[in-house]
């Protein structure tokens, strides 16, 4: 599997990661531990594909994580971040 992410605006408000899983990837599932998020907020997180959101709190998503199941190899999920007020 392989992640990546992309840039923010200036305030931090919103962010973006790609999750890919690749030709050979033995699991279906990949734990991602999101990096930079304001630890005093609540974000929505978008799985684009699925075109699902859920509220979560910043620590919860940087210490547990988000299990993301991508059923075959060369399929990808775009995860969406944005502060909540």
């Amino acid at each position: 599997m392989a992640a990546g992410d992309g840039p923010n605006p200036a305030d931090g408000s919103r962010a973006v990661a790609g999750i890919f899983r690749c030709l050979g990837d033995a699991e279906d599932f990949y734990l991602f531990r999101p990096r930079g998020l304001d630890g005093q907020r609540r974000y929505r997180v978008t799985l684009d594909n699925y075109g699902a959101s859920r509220e979560v709190e910043a620590l919860e998503l940087m210490l547990d994580g988000l299990v993301i199941r991508l059923p075959s190899p060369m399929t990808s999920e775009l995860l969406l971040f944005e502060t909540l007020e």
